[in-house]
């Protein structure tokens, strides 16, 4: 079935059992994607800091929070929530940029009488 349109996609996507598979899988990777980006992390990035600054390899980082699930939880989620502010502002400020292209196009045409995009 070949899609006629944008809105027929959200459609098949929101109301047909194929799409809230989708929707199910495509988070459930996200979310092991994140938890394994956030692992290695939690791990390498202790090392590469003390390494650069020429101590004993990530020393800091076992007498620290290295047995603390809960706090890198919490920071994985914390940079969840900065990323969804982001991407929202991003999206407001995207959609308002295109709205005010239109209203420019729109205005151009009407001044020129042209009825055509300057």
């Amino acid at each position: 079935m070949q899609p006629e349109a944008f809105t027929q996609i959200i459609t098949t996507i929101f109301d047909t059992p194929q799409g809230w598979k989708l929707i199910g899988f495509g988070t459930a990777i996200g979310f092991v994607f994140a938890v394994v980006a956030l692992s290695i992390s939690v791990v390498s990035f202790p090392f590469f800091s003390t390494a650069m600054q020429g101590s004993g390899g990530g020393s800091d980082f076992r007498q620290g929070r290295a047995g603390e699930p809960f706090y890198h939880g919490a920071v994985g989620l914390i940079v969840a929530a900065v990323l969804a502010i982001g991407f929202l502002l991003l999206f407001v400020g995207l959609a308002v940029a295109c709205r005010s292209w239109h209203i420019r196009v729109g205005i151009s045409t009407e001044a020129r009488g042209t009825g055509r995009p300057v």
